[in-house]
């Protein structure tokens, strides 16, 4: 391929000494100097993509037997180089791959095709960007799920654009057996534990006023912990697979934050924990699924409660960023336990526990639940924490065009 680039070089080359000497023979031609401009711009573009194809012995072999798929971008987007593995997954051979456009042939007409732009921006201001694609081989049309990591680096002196595209379509699978298993033995569980709760009410007005009232009463807090992990098992699950049915609409945060609040005034009490709104009025409304964000809110707020030590102090909080596009945000902030460096890049993950909780009653699933619904929203979860000193959890969400309008007076307060 750089050899086709040279002599494409050497080609332009000689027609611009050519275009010279028309130039110097009619001076008067003023389409000559245009057109000379033209072959020098060509000229460039060439030289550049033969620098760029022109790959070493030892980093064409590291590039063919990569694992994942290969593309070569200059930074205008247009595909240089693609490595073997990239022209198996996609059936296309060399030529075919570089001819051929990523949006129009190698896209899935069902991806959000017009984040592309924004995507590519954040690319080129130095921003990695790692999101999942459905990808298309353009000679059959089939459609194929892929990992699409893109990163900007220098090769051969030159900036370029790296794709790495990874098959994802087995795990995609794997992941929707896995969420059918789950729902036929969630199914299976919720039976019984409906049965048991119907004998739990007729034993407590039985057994109103006496010693096994209250073992009873401890079986029925029991079994609706498991009915709640069953839940939260089953919407993750939903989240992860792309599943999840937003019912979104403007929503005023003031009135979601005050409400979530209000619902965990009375465990921070029986905690003697004190917790406390602290929130600017003029918010934008967003757009969003009142449900599951107030569950999300709910999770942080109640976590933020079981870690605080007695006398402690929540703050939540809710506002509007100053970076562009501004973002909404709710913050919970607790001075509790804090959450040690190691446990730290693990606190979203599934069933993850860190070291310091203790005897701290939990599942596992309430922060991981926490940032699909951020995700869900087209948002993301933040965390600073220092162990011993406490915590701040920060959901952020996108302020659109469509959430016109503001929420709530200047400052609600509370205490418990």
């Amino acid at each position: 391929m750089a050899a086709s680039f040279e002599l494409l070089l050497r080609e332009l080359a000689e027609l611009r000494v050519r275009l010279d000497r028309l130039e110097a023979a009619d001076p008067g031609d003023a389409g000559l100097p245009e057109l000379a401009e033209t072959v020098r711009l060509a000229s460039l573009t060439a030289r550049e993509c033969a620098e760029l194809t022109g790959l070493g012995t030892d980093l064409r072999a590291i590039l063919d037997n990569a694992y994942d798929a290969v593309f070569i971008h200059t930074l205008d987007g247009t595909v240089v180089d693609v490595n073997r593995k990239m022209l198996d997954m996609y059936s296309v051979s060399r030529e075919e791959a570089l001819k051929l456009s990523i949006r129009d042939d190698y896209s899935s007409s069902d991806n959000p095709l017009d984040s592309l732009p924004s995507i590519w921006e954040e690319v080129m201001s130095g921003r990695e960007q790692l999101f999942e694609w459905h990808a298309r081989r353009p000679n059959d049309g089939s459609v194929f799920d892929v990992e699409v990591y893109l990163r900007r680096i220098t090769l051969q002196n030159s900036d370029v654009i790296l794709a790495n595209v990874r098959d994802i379509t087995d795990r995609k699978r794997a992941e929707q057996e896995r969420s059918a298993l789950l729902h036929m033995m969630t199914h299976d569980i919720r039976g019984p534990l409906t049965v048991i709760d119907g004998y739990c009410e007729i034993l407590s007005v039985e057994l109103a006023g006496t010693e096994p009232q209250l073992m009873v009463e401890e079986i029925k807090k029991a079994s609706n912990r498991i009915s709640s992990f069953i839940q939260d098992m089953l919407d993750l699950s939903a989240m992860e697979c792309g599943k999840l049915d937003l019912d979104k609409a403007p929503v005023s945060l003031q009135e979601l934050v005050e409400q979530t609040v209000g619902e965990n005034y009375m465990p921070a009490i029986i905690s003697q924990v004190r917790l406390h709104v602290e929130k600017a009025g003029g918010l934008p409304m967003v757009h969003a699924d009142k449900k599951h964000l107030g569950r999300a809110i709910e999770n942080l707020v109640s976590n933020a409660v079981k870690f605080t030590g007695r006398h402690g102090q929540v703050t939540v909080r809710a506002g509007t960023t100053g970076a562009f596009p501004p973002m909404a945000f709710v913050e919970v902030a607790d001075n509790g336990m804090g959450i040690s460096e190691d446990d730290l890049p693990h606190v979203f993950e599934k069933y993850y526990r860190g070291k310091k909780t203790g005897s701290v009653m939990g599942t596992g699933l309430g922060l991981a639940i926490v940032k699909a619904v951020a995700l869900a929203h087209g948002g993301t979860v933040e965390v600073v924490s220092a162990l011993g000193k406490g915590s701040t959890f920060r959901i952020l969400l996108p302020v659109g065009e469509d959430e016109g309008g503001v929420s709530g007076p200047e400052e609600i307060s509370g205490a418990a």
